[in-house]
Order: structure tokens, then C-alpha cells, then sequence
């Protein structure tokens, strides 16, 4: 079922596997509120619904700010996701070797950082990172 769509994020749910797929939403610099927005959305729904996995697809997103500015976005985001009932993440990984080198950067940080209770793991396509999800 979709639980929300405005053009810039879309977030799907399948109840039956307690799913929530989200097509991640570009990050340029014009548009950091409507991130800021998204994230928001995306939180919202996983409280309303209790949700314990999470899939992010990231495959077809643009970037276009600067590191620290994408730093402070996803700062935030995984302080809040930290937060609620999430057992697993997963983000589709895009084909740029740089961003996906900071994104895993940026994870070893997390987890040394944060020490999180929740799972995440990053794939370079859906049916492998929705395998993982499913899995127990």
C-alpha cells in the first residue's frame, strides 16, 4: 500500500512482510528542506506503523551538495532512525564508486560512534537487499 507520494519521495508498505520500500529522494542543495521533509515523512510512518525493516533505494538518486551538507542530512536521519522500532535497513547502493566509498566510510563512523541496535547493509541490487530483509 503506498503511505505517502508527493513526487519528490514515495513510500510503499507491504504489511504482510513488514516492509516499508522508500525511493530515496535527491539531495540538492535547493531542495535540503524538502530531505529534511522526507525524512520526516519516513520516520512518521515508521512510528505509525511500527515498522522493523526498511529499504532504501538509493540506485537512481542525485546528489548535488557538499560533503558536509550531506553530512549533516544523513547525521540527522540516523540519529532519528536510531530511535524507533527498526530491526534492519538496507540501501540500494548507486554505481558511484566515490559516493558509495563515503557511504561506507560514513557507516564504519556510525558504528563505531553509535554502536546501533539495528542492522543495516548496503547492496548494489533490490531482490538481493529484499532477500536479506526477509531473511530472520
Amino acid at each position: 500500500m503506498i503511505l505517502y507520494e508527493n513526487g519528490f519521495i514515495r513510500l510503499e508498505y507491504d504489511a504482510s512482510t513488514d516492509l516499508l520500500y522508500v525511493d530515496g529522494p535527491d539531495v540538492q542543495g535547493y531542495a535540503l528542506m524538502g530531505v529534511y521533509e522526507a525524512s520526516n515523512i519516513i520516520l512518521g510512518a515508521i512510528g505509525k506503523y511500527n515498522i522493523k525493516r526498511l529499504l532504501i533505494d538509493s540506485s537512481e538518486t542525485i546528489v548535488d551538495v557538499s560533503q558536509e551538507d550531506y553530512k549533516v542530512v544523513m547525521n540527522q536521519f540516523t540519529r532519528e532512525l536510531m530511535k524507533t522500532s527498526l530491526q534492519k535497513v538496507v540501501r540500494v547502493a548507486t554505481s558511484d564508486a566515490a559516493r558509495e566509498s563515503g557511504v561506507e566510510k560514513y557507516v564504519k563512523q556510525v558504528n563505531q560512534r553509535a554502536k546501533p541496535s539495528l542492522a543495516f547493509q548496503n547492496f548494489t541490487s533490490r531482490a538481493a537487499a529484499i532477500a536479506w530483509l526477509r531473511a530472520e
